[in-house]
């Protein structure tokens, strides 16, 4: 499916049918590990995209040996499948647009995968988020942050007459009133300073979602003072760097990483590698409590 997004975008040795050259898997192996995990210079002509998302993992040199034929026609059954649809960014997108993998898409896969017994149960913990509900806890959790915030700003959520007032939409719409560019400037550098951390990231969601929703914020807050709203990959670059997530399972944390890199990249016109600090900030612990209090109580000792 990823081959498929980059495929879509151009970014495959400028063929847009590339995958069905791909012959078998061993050629699957090389687009892999000697295209996107080598440097520019590799003689495919495939994007170096950085990261630990191509690293060729130990096992698998003798399972390959085992396996070969049945993973190639694994393989080219799933091609021949999703060659059969044209993949958009959501249900309304109309048919004859060009468009690519959307990054949600991804997640809700590696959730549908997991065996039956490990989604949303005691084991797995692996739920599903509709994503009404992921914007609502990020839209509370950024307007609490906000306000707490040192010289703090009025975005507290209210109930009035009944009904909820976000306190985000209230305080954009009394920037639009008052056109305070400096106050825009402290509101947005506030957004963009924020450490985000998901302590069981699964596949990515909320850090994914939370990243569109505060390049959303960031645009409606500028738009509100009469600025041109900033474009979304600048935004999300600086953002990224603020993203924290730690899981059990190193699939879903291969899955978040590209997810998140997949939505920094969607609308550009040319590849980029991932951020190196996506294989450092997102990884992979067995308890991320205890991760995140050793490390304060180094970092409370070395201040001392």
């Amino acid at each position: 499916m990823f081959l498929y997004f980059l495929q879509k975008k151009g970014w495959l040795a400028g063929d847009r049918d590339f995958i069905s050259g791909i012959e078998d898997y061993k050629g699957l192996n090389r687009v892999f590990y000697e295209g996107l995990n080598n440097p520019p210079r590799n003689t495919m002509n495939l994007p170096f995209l950085n990261g630990s998302l191509f690293d060729k993992e130990e096992y698998v040199g003798e399972l390959e040996k085992k396996m070969e034929a049945e993973i190639t026609e694994f393989f080219r059954e799933a091609r021949e499948f999703f060659n059969r649809y044209n993949f958009t960014v959501d249900e309304f997108t109309p048919l004859e647009r060009e468009v690519g993998i959307d990054p949600y898409l991804l997640g809700t896969v590696f959730e549908n995968m997991l065996p039956e017994n490990e989604r949303g149960g005691s084991k797995g913990g692996t739920f599903y988020t509709p994503p009404s509900e992921i914007r609502f806890i990020i839209r509370r959790a950024l307007a609490n942050y906000l306000k707490l915030k040192v010289g703090g700003f009025e975005t507290g959520d209210k109930v009035q007459d009944g009904k909820f007032m976000d306190g985000i939409d209230a305080y954009i719409g009394r920037l639009k009133e008052t056109g305070n560019m400096m106050e825009m400037t402290q509101f947005k550098d506030a957004i963009l300073d924020a450490v985000v951390v998901d302590p069981a990231v699964g596949s990515g969601g909320f850090i994914v979602y939370y990243m569109d929703e505060a390049v959303r914020i960031i645009q409606e807050a500028e738009a509100a003072v009469g600025l041109q709203p900033s474009q979304p990959d600048e935004l999300k670059y600086k953002i990224m760097a603020n993203l924290y997530g730690f899981d059990i399972e190193t699939e879903a944390v291969e899955i978040a990483r590209l997810r998140v890199w997949l939505s920094y990249v969607i609308n550009k016109e040319k590849p980029v590698p991932l951020p190196p600090n996506l294989d450092l900030n997102i990884m992979v612990v067995q308890d991320s409590l205890m991760k995140v209090l050793k490390r304060l109580r180094t970092l409370t000792s070395w201040i001392r």
